[in-house]
């Protein structure tokens, strides 16, 4: 003891750890897991097309933005942006005319507001897969969830997969 503190009462004071006889700190470490797996667990993969522009029309190609939710949750998602090539064909069937050239990925992002922690993403791989009149993005991406507890920080990583089939007429 130091100065009439126990160890406990001093780890208390310097570091918020072990106060009241763990009952705070326990109640905390229960909160903070319990806070963790909600704002993980209301996580879901999604393919929901958000928006489609058209950047650049020439009578030959057409490039195209598009953008598509890859995760959705309570009150924020996170997207991911593509362009896409399309190529004039000399098709006479009008429906048959433009062909996919080439599918790239920009980036992913979060829109909207994160409640009761932190979301922190990353791409792990993006890979298209480009036929002639459909294209597919396969995005592997990590996701790291956490929230804090008397300063300390209580997280967990997930992996995740979405995958998007963007037609030639979208």
């Amino acid at each position: 003891e130091t100065l009439g503190l126990s160890t406990e009462d001093c780890m208390c004071q310097m570091m918020g750890v072990g106060c009241d006889g763990g009952g705070d700190e326990e109640d905390c470490n229960v909160t903070a897991t319990n806070n963790l797996d909600q704002l993980s667990g209301s996580a879901t993969v999604s393919n929901e097309t958000f928006s489609i522009t058209t950047l650049a029309n020439t009578a030959t190609t057409r490039t195209k933005k598009y953008q598509w939710i890859i995760l959705k949750s309570i009150g924020w998602n996170i997207f991911s942006f593509e362009d896409g090539v399309h190529v004039k064909t000399n098709e006479n069937n009008p429906s048959l005319q433009w062909k996919w050239q080439s599918l790239q990925h920009n980036s992913i992002d979060l829109s909207g507001v994160v409640i009761g922690g932190d979301v922190d993403y990353s791409l792990i791989k993006a890979t298209p897969a480009v036929g002639q009149y459909n294209a597919i993005m396969d995005l592997d991406f990590k996701v790291k969830y956490s929230v804090a507890c008397k300063g300390s920080p209580f997280y967990t990583s997930l992996i995740y997969n979405s995958q998007k089939n963007f037609n030639i007429d979208d």
